[in-house]
């Protein structure tokens, strides 16, 4: 994410509307340079901003976005291992089945 996203960030909130909108911007230039490490970068912070809004519909699509750029395993990894509670939950479990697909 782009350092005036993360500033808004701290400032404002994490799910403030201007922090959210500067992280839009970013992933938006970020799919023009057509520079994939960038663009991912983007999308993992707009992916974090959504996912602690609590908005789950868009994260998970961010999610899918993320995957179908990045090499998966690579990428759900480090992801799946960030989270320290839920994993109970549908998401979780479709994503521990994802992960242990691709290490198969």
């Amino acid at each position: 994410m782009n350092r005036f996203a993360q500033v808004l960030q701290v400032t404002r909130g994490w799910t403030a509307p201007e922090a959210a909108d500067a992280a839009a911007h970013a992933q938006a230039l970020a799919e023009k340079s057509d520079n994939l490490a960038q663009l991912v970068l983007q999308m993992w912070g707009s992916f974090n901003t959504v996912l602690i809004r609590g908005d789950l519909p868009a994260a998970s699509a961010f999610a899918d976005q993320m995957l179908d750029l990045a090499d998966a395993r690579d990428l759900l990894a480090p992801l799946y291992s960030s989270f320290t509670e839920g994993f109970d939950t549908p998401d979780l479990k479709d994503a521990k089945a994802l992960l242990d697909g691709l290490t198969t």
